[in-house]
């Protein structure tokens, strides 16, 4: 065992490491992600809108096309972040540690980034289904 691997302060980090500071940041980038898809739409002549609406501990993102309207709900609870649309939960996140001690998500047991879950939770939306 080395010095580094005795001195990592893992408690603190984690502790750090909260799901309401982890919500907030993806706040933050999926609505710069709302920000570009729009302005590729723009450039691209397509005619769909998206838009982003804050509502606290929850956000909306959604995109109103011909005569299609499709919402996402992002949810902040106790110990998850939470995806869905009409009350049905989608996608479903935790954090944890990974093994060079930094903060992510959890996602079906699985360590992501948090452009991977932006990803998983928008791309449908933004570009149509997989």
């Amino acid at each position: 065992m080395n010095d580094k691997e005795t001195t990592v302060d893992w408690v603190s980090r984690r502790s750090e490491c909260s799901i309401t500071a982890v919500f907030l940041s993806l706040k933050a980038a999926i609505e710069r992600d709302v920000e570009v898809r729009n302005k590729i739409s723009k450039e691209t002549s397509k005619h769909y809108c998206f838009g982003f609406k804050d509502n606290g501990d929850s956000f909306n993102v959604f995109t109103e096309a011909a005569k299609n309207t499709k919402i996402l709900d992002f949810k902040l609870t106790d110990h998850y972040i939470t995806v869905g649309s009409n009350g049905n939960v989608t996608l479903k996140a935790g954090i944890t540690l990974d093994s060079e001690c930094e903060c992510k998500l959890v996602v079906d047991g699985q360590e992501v980034y948090d452009w991977q879950f932006r990803k998983m939770a928008l791309e449908a939306l933004f570009f149509g289904e997989r």
